[in-house]
């Protein structure tokens, strides 16, 4: 509530009081009645007066629980009052006896707009020109003092009201100022952009005052123009620059138009200038601030009642002499004080209607007074770089002209040097990577073990021929030595035959010796190569991903710097909101800071003065904040702001958070040191938190601290663990060098990865926390410069490339594995941890089919023959097929309405009995088929092709009354006669000759939230905006309806039966209500499933029991039971067959809703129809109630819902077209959002949209007159419950009574129509008192 608001509200209260100590009246009347003590009181002005006076009074009652705010603690009286103030505050105290009925005065009361101020005064003008004063009735009196200063209060909350108006625009006046003046680039920008409107100005003043010189016949014109050029030049503010100027006779030629000082410049003026407009403005604002402070302390004092003079100052007298001195002084008219008279009441409501009327003009006063001090237009502002934009936009078109081609070619070149740098250094990279998980292809292979493997069979062969030429020895022996690289029988000989190289080298076996050698070189190089290739091999998805890591980052950097640099197009006027916000609180903050010492350094004169300022002050900076805070989100959810420093968290429901702050601040019962605080909670919770990025407990976001919430983790301090990780970090890395010879490599290289995996997995911890945990800048910076120096001293250590000092590799390894895996890890805490608990809808940003464009087409494929398939109304069936030579076949389907609950069994039971019911014939075209009367569809089949035919039979004309069984009977509480209780009839609300029962069409889409609806079904969206015609029928669509449940059950349970759990045995779904009062009802469902079977089964006594039969008159279900949609066998509800498939939903070439919408057209034509049969029915046209269950929004991709979108909106058009919502109540709605799919599982707007489904109701014009009529008869709230309840918390039990209150109208049941959406719900309700469970609710408020 604004301050405005508040401030009337506190004032008319103790007004009234006042008007109730003086009139001696401890218990007033409770009921509104007319005194008939005399003729004048009972004449019309009375009656309305006394109305009026009723209505202002019962505004003043509030609940008991504002008892104690409005009574004890604004009211409390001392002992040393007067009797009329003892006697005050008696009644106020005394909420039994409040003014006209019991309860306690309210503490917010709506503040009366001006011009229904003034319609007050001109009747309580026309009563005391009408009466005479020494005749009227206490209570006649009474009730024109209550108008009165109900009238009073308004004008003096008014004058606020305007006075806040008057000073936005004086602060962006003077935000404008101050921001030219911030430096000398500015101040010249100023002067050149205003230099044509001086120009202007200086040449229009010289002209008028030519033409106002007299005429000398054209005699020393130069002489006449200088005379008549204006003194102050272009600076009109300035009049003291132009001394020190010679005289134009003394020196002509000095003539110039800029007269300008010898020692003064233009930047020095224009810098004076601006420093001019800013102390104009500082000094209206001050007065301003004045006047509202003045005007607010009646507020105050009425709030403190022990003040001096406090009741004195609350006079109606006082109030507008206060309020026409204000005017006064602002000079907007005439003083009317000579009117004010409290003993004449015809001259106080003369002098309060003139005010009233001045009031009015107090912003254009401001704005008359301040004009020449206002920042110039924007016109003035922008033609400069309007200008230079032209230009520039023209060199720019003309050179792009000029160059086509040349850019052509750029841009071709830039395309492709993109798509190759994507496609080489990050998709290949990729795909090889995918190709080495998928088909486990190796790029890395240095060397392969085919060749290793003949290298050292080639070394063995050579080793044994050689040792055998030296004596007999054992292979076995030889072999085991070659496998261990032992060639000691080689090296004795050869050691021998070195003696005598040369000799050896021709005649001897030296160089076979050698040989032998090189071969065993070979074959170990063979060995470190097949090494380091196996390395390799089990780190080469890490390899390809460390090359895509610099494209990836310099794309990133890119995007990154792409959208710094729009983020001004993106934010929009919400950047500046939160520095905005602060300078204001700043000012606040200061105000409060000095405000206690202003009575003590001011004297007595002034400190009222002082206090009034620094009040008025206070108000004006907090509507600043109410100015601000238009644009912060107010969502129900998690969500983000865009500001100038980048995306800001913001929390649920936080401009009404921060409004709550702001009117704390505003409060009088808070003292400063009260105001401080909350000052200092907005900085913590709107300014730091948003400002650092800090996550705050409203967020939910997981942090690693979160992660990292292990018992004996939780005690250690970040610095201790950063430590002992770093410690591992290195003694790891450490362990990991040790190095040998290639056997010592080979045997021990499992360890040495395990040490290099636990330095990876210690160093990876320590980079969480510093990136993801709160921690102190410098302890930040110092451990990053602390793991550069540790690498840096490890690498010194150890570089080497060989088997015994192996650094080098183990720093290649251990980057290739650190370093994507700290991406990876990235990437998860941005994803996840930041954005899972922010209701950001990621969804709309993919195109349309992005989610199942994998799974096919999402249409239907014709069938090859065209069959054509008729029923006429003797029932007879008539086919013609495009195939003449395929025999055609008809299936008749069940009429499945009459059938008990044990054959509608939806889990592989109700489809199987329906195909086992199928009767089978052959079509014979000189014999149509004729059909039983109870049949609704059949089957069509000729060859390949096939088609369904339904009907709506029988006929509207020979179906028979329903009657219901008595014990089952829905009308029992349906009362006879209209003195009932709790029923009204519509005669008593609205006048009409005839009252027609309206019909009901409700259209229900599984799991379809509200932006679900607009996102997939746009068509639709359009036609529903073009539904809303004044006079013929009403829309409205319920923005905070809320489901009652996860799944279906709970929600249509609460929509059809109205109680999730039922009370009762065998519960009847809403239809039947409508069955038993006349109407025709009838039911589709296209799931191949039975409602009452398949969520209230277990409520019913037997399973023969026949719900169908009675409730329903139709029902269309087996077409949709078929196996072409309905898998007979194996899973019916996959992802890939059946109701919830995640691919087009098709039955014969169509898609599963065109059937059913096929139906519903046939239903409307034969229900609407009824009075044109031939064969004329006896009674009253019936109405009939349709419902129909359409399943294409459940399904896990959210992407079917297109499909609907053409039928659903052509289904609208036709219903607005013709007429039918004139008598027609359509409800268009969901029993809650999508339950499955990513944006549910990972997202928090998922979540919301599960919670928020999609409801539209349209009612015709009778019923919503109705509606509106009633409500301002018995309701609490006197408001449009249509206009009302679109922001009302609502949920499918109001649906439920909707649907009861239709049924019994035009008979009206107060239970049910005041839980219906007829009825205003009750404002600030709570899921609690909705019927929603709390771990459900969505809603805080």
């Amino acid at each position: 509530m604004s301050f405005v608001s508040e401030h009337y509200s506190t004032v008319f209260q103790t007004l009234v009081v006042d008007i109730q100590s003086r009139s001696g009246e401890t218990t007033p009347k409770t009921e509104l009645q007319a005194d008939t003590a005399g003729s004048a009181d009972s004449s019309e002005i009375s009656s309305r007066l006394a109305k009026r006076a009723f209505d202002l009074s019962t505004q003043l009652l509030a609940a008991p629980n504002s008892t104690q705010q409005a009574g004890e603690r604004s009211f409390q009286s001392s002992n040393g009052g007067s009797e009329n103030e003892d006697e005050s505050d008696r009644i106020m105290q005394n909420s039994d006896h409040s003014h006209r009925q019991p309860g306690a005065f309210a503490r917010s009361v709506s503040c009366p707009t001006l011009d229904s101020a003034i319609s007050d005064l001109q009747l309580v003008g026309l009563f005391a020109k009408n009466q005479d004063i020494a005749l009227m009735s206490q209570q006649g009196q009474q009730d024109a003092q209550v108008v009165l200063v109900s009238s009073v209060a308004a004008i003096h909350a008014h004058t606020i009201s305007r006075l806040l108006e008057s000073t936005l625009p004086l602060s962006v006046d003077m935000e404008y100022w101050n921001a030219q003046g911030s430096s000398t680039l500015s101040v010249a920008l100023y002067f050149i952009q205003s230099l044509p409107r001086r120009m202007y100005l200086w040449f229009v003043q010289t002209i008028s005052n030519l033409h106002h010189q007299p005429s000398n016949g054209g005699r020393d014109l130069p002489t006449q123009l200088y005379l008549a050029m204006p003194k102050t030049l272009l600076f009109p503010d300035i009049g003291a620059t132009t001394t020190g100027y010679r005289s134009f006779r003394r020196k002509r030629a000095r003539l110039a138009l800029f007269r300008i000082p010898a020692k003064v410049n233009i930047m020095s003026l224009t810098r004076r200038e601006i420093r001019s407009n800013q102390a104009q403005i500082a000094e209206f604002q001050e007065r301003l601030a004045i006047n509202i402070g003045m005007l607010s302390q009646v507020s105050f004092n009425s709030t403190n009642m022990n003040a001096p003079n406090a009741r004195r100052k609350t006079k109606p007298e006082a109030l507008l002499q206060q309020v026409d001195t204000i005017v006064s002084e602002l000079n907007v008219d005439d003083n009317v004080a000579g009117l004010l008279d409290c003993s004449d009441l015809a001259r106080m409501v003369q002098a309060a209607e003139s005010l009233a009327l001045q009031v009015h003009s107090i912003p254009s006063f401001v704005e008359r007074c301040i004009q020449n001090h206002r920042r110039p237009s924007l016109l003035s502002r922008c033609w400069l770089s309007a200008t230079l934009a032209i230009l520039g936009a023209k060199y720019l078109s003309s050179y792009i002209y000029g160059h086509q081609q040349d850019l052509k070619e750029w841009m071709s070149s830039g395309l492709v040097t993109l798509r190759n740098y994507v496609i080489q250094y990050i998709l290949q990279p990729l795909r090889s990577g995918y190709e080495t998980i998928r088909y486990g292809k190796h790029t890395y292979n240095v060397v392969t073990q085919e060749s290793l493997k003949s290298d050292f069979k080639s070394l063995e062969n050579m080793v044994l021929t050689f040792a055998g030429h030296f004596g007999t020895v054992d292979p076995a022996v030889v072999k085991k030595r070659v496998e261990s690289g032992d060639l000691s029988d080689v090296m004795q000989v050869y050691a021998q035959e070195m003696q005598n190289p040369f000799r050896n080298a021709l005649f001897g076996d030296l160089v076979q010796a050698i040989l032998i050698q090189i071969q065993k070189v070979k074959v170990d190089v063979g060995q470190t190569m097949a090494a380091l290739d196996k390395l390799l091999k089990s780190n080469e998805l890490n390899f390809l991903l460390l090359s895509t890591v610099p494209a990836t980052l310099t794309i990133y950097a890119a995007a990154n710097w792409i959208s710094g640099s729009l983020s001004w197009l993106i934010g929009g006027k919400k950047r500046n909101t939160i520095t905005s916000i602060q300078l204001v609180v700043r000012d606040i903050d200061r105000l409060l800071n000095n405000s206690a010492t202003w009575p003590q350094n001011q004297p007595a004169s002034g400190a009222a003065t002082a206090s009034a300022a620094s009040h008025g002050r206070l108000i004006c900076l907090t509507h600043y904040l109410r100015h601000h805070a238009q644009n912060i989100p107010n969502s129900a959810a998690l969500s983000r702001m865009r500001t100038g420093a980048g995306w800001c968290n913001v929390l649920p429901h936080t401009r009404t958070l921060f409004m709550e702050d702001v009117r704390d601040i505003e409060s009088v019962f808070l003292t400063s040191a009260q105001k401080r605080n909350v000052i200092d909670r907005i900085e913590l919770d709107w300014m730091l938190e948003q400002q650092d990025n800090r996550r705050n407990k409203y967020t939910g976001a997981i942090t690693v601290g979160k992660l990292l919430k292990v018992q004996f983790l939780a005690s250690i301090p970040k610095t201790a663990l950063i430590a002992v990780l770093l410690i591992a970090f290195i003694c790891s890395y450490l362990a990991s060098l040790q190095g040998g010879t290639l056997i010592y490599i080979n045997e021990h290289l499992g360890i040495i990865g395990a040490d290099l995996l636990v330095s990876v997995s210690s160093l990876t911890v320590v980079t969480m926390l510093l990136y993801a945990s709160r921690m102190r800048s410098g302890t930040r910076r110092g451990t990053l410069i602390l793991i550069v120096c540790t690498f840096a001293a490890l690498y010194m250590y150890d570089h080497g490339e060989r088997f015994d000092e192996h650094g080098f590799y183990n720093l290649l390894v251990f980057m290739a594995i650190y370093i994507p895996l700290n991406i990876a890890l990235a990437t998860f805490y941005m994803l996840w941890c930041n954005w899972v608990g922010r209701n950001i809808p990621f969804v709309d940003l993919l195109p349309a089919g992005a989610q199942n464009f994998w799974a096919g087409s999402r249409y239907c494929k014709p069938e090859p023959h065209h069959i054509n398939a008729t029923i006429d109304r003797q029932g007879a069936l008539h086919i013609s097929c495009s195939d003449s030579k395929s025999d055609i076949f008809v299936e008749i389907l069940p009429d499945t309405r009459q059938w008990p609950l044990w054959r509608k069994d939806m889990w592989n039971v109700y489809n199987t009995e329906i195909l086992n019911a199928i009767i089978r014939i052959p079509y014979i075209s000189a014999q149509p088929v004729v059909l039983n009367e109870t049949t609704q569809a059949v089957v069509v089949r000729c060859g390949s092709s096939s088609t369904i035919v339904t009907r709506v039979s029988p006929s509207i004309d020979k179906l028979p009354l329903y009657t219901p069984p008595n014990e089952s009977d829905t009308r029992k509480n349906i009362p006879a006669h209209k003195s009932a209780t709790d029923w009204v009839d519509a005669s008593d609300v609205i006048t009409q000759n005839q009252f027609k029962r309206p019909n009901v069409i409700f259209l229900m889409l599984d799991a379809v939230s509200r932006r679900q609806f607009y996102r997939r079904l746009p068509k639709s969206a359009n036609v529903l905006k073009m539904l809303h015609r004044p006079g013929a029928n009403r829309l409205s669509e319920l923005y905070r309806y809320h489901s009652t449940g996860f799944s279906t059950d709970n929600n249509t349970r609460a929509m059809y039966l109205g109680e999730i759990f039922p009370s009762k045995p065998n519960p009847l779904p809403i239809w039947a209500y409508y069955r038993d009062r006349g109407y025709v009802t009838a039911r589709i469902e296209t799931g191949c499933d039975d409602w009452a079977k398949a969520y209230v089964e277990s409520y019913y006594t037997s399973q023969k029991y026949s719900v169908g039969n009675r409730s329903l008159d139709y029902e269309l279900s087996s077409p949709f039971c078929m196996p072409e949609f309905y898998p007979r066998t194996g899973n019916a509800f996959g992802n890939f067959k059946g109701p919830y498939s995640i691919i087009a939903r098709c039955l014969y070439g169509r898609y599963v809703h065109d059937w059913a919408f096929d139906y519903l057209y046939q239903l409307r034509s034969e229900l609407r129809n009824q009075k044109d049969k031939s064969q004329q029915r006896s009674g009253p046209d019936r109405p009939y109630m349709i419902t129909a269950t359409f399943l294409e929004g459940h399904e896990g991709t959210g992407e079917v819902l297109r499909t609907v979108d053409d039928a659903l909106a052509a289904f609208l058009e036709d219903i607005r077209d013709s007429g039918e919502l004139e008598d027609t109540v359509l409800i268009l709605g969901a029993d809650h959002g999508l339950h499955m799919g990513i944006n549910f599982a990972f997202l928090q707007n998922g979540r919301i949209e599960h919670q928020n489904p999609f409801f539209m109701m349209s009612v015709p014009e009778q019923l919503h007159q109705f509606a509106e009529n009633y409500q301002q008869l018995y309701g609490t709230e006197k408001t449009s419950p249509f206009t009302a309840n679109e922001q009302r918390l609502t949920t499918p039990f109001e649906t439920y009574h909707t649907f009861r209150a239709l049924a019994d109208w035009p008979k009206v049941n107060a239970s049910n129509w005041n839980r219906s959406l007829f009825a205003v719900q009750k404002a600030g309700r709570t899921c609690e008192d909705a019927g929603i469970g709390a771990n459900f609710c969505i809603c805080k408020t």
